[in-house]
């Protein structure tokens, strides 16, 4: 599973344009400058044709030749590979204004140890912030690292200021059931819509299959502060076990004070059943000053 997992991330690169390009914007980089550990070769990824659609050939849990024809089976599915197994999660967020000029964008990456025995956690963040702290600080980096019942965060503002806060130590597993039920929110977004396989990739002896859906407006974003989201579009890579690789999804949303922005947002799984989670550099440093803190209450 976990090779599969790494060649998949190759036929992503391929068949979704511009999916791989969100995560990881520089090719051979990790979030903050970490060498990345991407192999493989794009000249063994083998794009196939798509046969005529019937809607009785079966693909994967919910999935058939004519496109998601159960939601809520393939959201299980995806579940179910990720359920006590380790995995690294990269994600990215770009806003545009509605003339095509930059607002924002935010790089993340998680890795999570078998069970969550070990979670660690990165984003970097540019431009304007979807929502701004009350305070009127910007952040422009957060981690988080959990192991056993030790939790540390460590956030980096726009004036050079680092603080570091104890976590409690069941937040990691709040955090561990956001990243494992990702397929209740392909439920979401894929139900009731129309879908369609537009694309086969042959790797390794395994069919990827790219599906496609537009016109969704439910399920889209999870942040208060937009009035209305509309006008999305979704593409995955989906496995025949149901799982899906990776995606982008496109879709507008209105402000507060009535912007229009464009958001693109990605999502791309690697090194399943094969991820190891090291303390951040900063620990002995976090853990030395939340310890002061405590030691002056």
């Amino acid at each position: 599973m976990g090779r599969t997992a790494c060649c998949v991330l190759l036929a992503c690169a391929l068949v979704l344009a511009g999916c791989s390009g969100f995560v990881g914007d520089e090719p051979g980089a990790e979030v903050g400058g970490e060498a990345s550990d991407d192999g493989g070769s794009a000249a063994s990824v083998t794009p196939a044709p798509v046969p005529a659609a019937t809607g009785t050939e079966r693909l994967a849990p919910g999935l058939t030749d004519a496109g998601v024809t159960s939601a809520s089976e393939l959201a299980v599915a995806h579940n179910r590979v990720l359920r006590d197994r380790s995995f690294t999660l990269r994600t990215n967020r770009t806003t545009t204004y509605a003339n095509g000029s930059a607002r924002s964008h935010t790089a993340g990456i998680v890795r999570v140890e078998p069970n969550g025995e070990a979670i660690g956690t990165r984003y970097e963040r540019t431009g304007v912030p979807l929502i701004r702290l009350t305070s009127g600080s910007t952040i422009v980096r957060s981690e988080r690292w959990f192991g056993g019942e030790q939790g540390l965060a460590a956030v980096a503002y726009a004036n050079g200021t680092r603080e570091y806060y104890r976590q409690p130590a069941n937040d990691g597993s709040v955090i561990l059931r956001s990243f494992t039920n990702d397929g209740e929110r392909y439920g979401r977004l894929l139900s009731g819509v129309e879908t369609r396989v537009t694309g086969r990739v042959e790797r390794d002896g395994t069919t990827l299959y790219r599906v496609r859906s537009s016109g969704l407006s439910s399920g889209l974003v999870q942040f208060p502060r937009f009035e209305s989201v509309g006008n999305g579009t979704f593409e995955g890579l989906v496995g025949p076990e149901g799982f899906v690789y990776c995606h982008r999804l496109t879709y507008t949303a209105t402000t507060e004070n009535g912007s229009t922005l464009r958001i693109t947002e990605s999502r791309r799984y690697e090194e399943i059943g094969e991820t190891t989670v090291s303390r951040p550099l900063w620990y002995d440093e976090a853990l030395n000053r939340t310890n002061a803190t405590d030691d002056d209450r």
